[in-house]
C-alpha cells in the first residue's frame, strides 16, 4: 500500500494533514516530484527539478525532443515499479508561454490507467475553482464576515469580472453592491483587518 501527503496541503475536518492512499498516494508524489525543483528534496538535494531545464528555452521541437527524452528517463528511473510509463506528450501553448505536459500511466498492481496533465507556467494541475455564493446583504454579510475573517487571513476581497461579483477566496458574495450600506466596512473588514 502506498501513502502520501495531499500535494496542496490540504487538512482534513479534524485539522490534521490529509493523507492519500494507494492510486491517489502515487498520483501525489508523482505530480510533487514533477513539478519540484533542484533542492526541494532536502536530503536529495540534487534531485527534482526535471522541469528546470524546460525555462527560458526556445518552444521548438528540438526543445521538445529533449525535454521528452529528459522526462520519460527521469520517470522511469524514480517511478519505477511503482508506475509504468503509457504515453507522453509535451505542447508547446505559445501564445500562454508555457509547455503542456501530458502524462499516461499505469499502476502495474491495479492495472488502472491513469493521466496527468501539467502546465508549466505556474507548474501546479490545473484546478476548477468552485465557489461558494454566499446570500448574506448589509448587516448580516458584515457579521458573517468578522465571524470568518480569522481562517481567512492574507486572502482579499476582488471584484471578478467573469463572476460579475465580489470575490473573496472561495467565497462569492453575490449580494454585495456598492450601494450596500455596509460596503465600505466590509471592504476595509477584508483587505485591511479592520
Amino acid at each position: 500500500m502506498y501513502h502520501d501527503l495531499d500535494l496542496y496541503g490540504n487538512d482534513t475536518a479534524k485539522g490534521e494533514a490529509e493523507v492519500h492512499y494507494d492510486e491517489d498516494a502515487i498520483q501525489s508524489a508523482f505530480t510533487t516530484w514533477i513539478t519540484s525543483k533542484r533542492g526541494d528534496y532536502l536530503k536529495l538535494p540534487t534531485d527534482g527539478g526535471i522541469l528546470d531545464f524546460s525555462l527560458f528555452k526556445n518552444m521548438n521541437d528540438e526543445t521538445i525532443e529533449i525535454l521528452t527524452h529528459q522526462l520519460r528517463t527521469s520517470i522511469i528511473n524514480e517511478f519505477t515499479p511503482a508506475i509504468t510509463l503509457q504515453g507522453l506528450s509535451i505542447t508547446p501553448d505559445y501564445q500562454n508561454r508555457m509547455w503542456i505536459m501530458e502524462i499516461k500511466y499505469q499502476n502495474p498492481l491495479t492495472l488502472t490507467s491513469q493521466t496527468i496533465q501539467i502546465y508549466t507556467k505556474d507548474l501546479t494541475k490545473k484546478i476548477n475553482q468552485e465557489y461558494e455564493n454566499i446570500e448574506y446583504t448589509g448587516l448580516n454579510l458584515r457579521n458573517w464576515v468578522a465571524i470568518v475573517l480569522p481562517d481567512m487571513k492574507g486572502k482579499l476581497l476582488i471584484y471578478d469580472t467573469e463572476k460579475e461579483s465580489w470575490r473573496w477566496s472561495k467565497f462569492l458574495l453575490i449580494n454585495l453592491t456598492y450601494a450596500d450600506a455596509y460596503f465600505s466596512e466590509i471592504l476595509a473588514l477584508i483587505n485591511t483587518g479592520s
